[in-house]
């Protein structure tokens, strides 16, 4: 929405150059204009008002119906239970994306993937999450001593890339930060 079409298209070429794929988000018909124009495979449709921040949960279905290009099409928020997901899936979304919401009830993800409750990582994560403070994720790590000065300073989660990338890590690292706290991610 905060793009115009010229820069959404040059940014949408330099991802795809990259070897990236982008998830086009859009709000409106506008943005489903600016969508069309480099018809992306991967589509956002958002039921959250960024104005208001109320939700719709049929905005997003509305919007698909508008898309005239093959993509795979994104519900994005207001996904709060089962049923919720369920009614995105059978509206011909292909994924979803949530987030507070699994932070709030992080039994959510396993309600959404059909799967029985566990200590997976969600649940790890949302175990972490303390009242008044937010959890704190520091990317980027490439080094056993950065991960060790993350972790001593509080952070929730390590983040690392493996892409190639100048700040590719060697999987080596890992290997040597296996017993720290924080969680990792890659």
């Amino acid at each position: 929405a905060i793009l115009d079409r010229d820069t959404l298209g040059r940014l949408y070429r330099t991802a795809k150059a990259m070897g990236m794929e982008a998830l086009v988000e859009v709000h409106g018909e506008e943005d489903i204009e600016k969508a069309r124009s480099i018809r992306p495979s991967y589509t956002g449709f958002n039921s959250r008002d960024l104005a208001t921040f109320d939700v719709d949960p049929v905005a997003p279905v509305r919007l698909r119906s508008r898309v005239d290009w093959p993509t795979s099409a994104v519900f994005e928020s207001g996904i709060g239970c089962g049923e919720d997901a369920a009614f995105a899936l059978s509206s011909g979304f292909s994924g979803l994306l949530v987030g507070e919401a699994v932070m709030r009830n992080p039994a959510l993800v396993d309600e959404l993937a059909g799967s029985r409750p566990g200590g997976g990582f969600w649940l790890r994560l949302y175990a972490r999450r303390r009242a008044g403070r937010p959890l704190v994720k520091v990317c980027g790590i490439t080094n056993e001593r950065d991960a060790k000065a993350a972790a001593g300073a509080g952070a929730d989660l390590l983040g690392f890339v493996f892409a190639p990338s100048p700040r590719r890590a060697d999987s080596r690292v890992l290997a040597g930060i296996r017993d720290l706290e924080p969680l990792k991610v890659g």
